[in-house]
């Protein structure tokens, strides 16, 4: 499902793009949400399916639309939650400081400061809880 939900992004122009864009992280936030909720990281233990949903979110990370940099980032810190592997964490955090480093326009570095905020956010929760 998440393989399709890029393919449809990919095919999808305009406003009709970030629509479909809004409705998909919507659905993957409430998956991972329920699956946090839950704890059943065994949904998420498919290496395809970790890889897949980072690059579905990693994608929207430094798009235009600040929502959906929100939804992206606070889904990269929900995934990581679910995963809950410290070697993923350290990866993402890592791509993120990059990216940051590389970008100087503000636009496009708004959403990967809020994916190391949720990181922190989850990431936290998941040692005191």
């Amino acid at each position: 499902m998440l393989q399709h939900s890029i393919d449809m992004i990919k095919q999808s122009k305009d406003v009709r793009q970030e629509a479909v864009q809004v409705n998909i992280f919507t659905a993957v936030l409430t998956a991972l949400k329920t699956l946090a909720e839950t704890k059943q990281s065994s949904s998420t233990d498919d290496k395809n399916v970790k890889t897949t949903a980072c690059t579905l979110v990693m994608q929207t990370l430094s798009h235009q639309n600040p929502m959906l940099c929100c939804a992206a980032g606070e889904a990269l810190g929900r995934l990581t939650q679910v995963v809950g592997d410290g070697h993923i964490v350290a990866d993402i955090t890592q791509m993120c400081f990059d990216r940051l480093k590389e970008f100087h326009d503000v636009s496009f570095r708004t959403g990967y400061s809020l994916a190391l905020e949720c990181l922190h956010h989850y990431i936290d929760g998941m040692s005191t809880g």
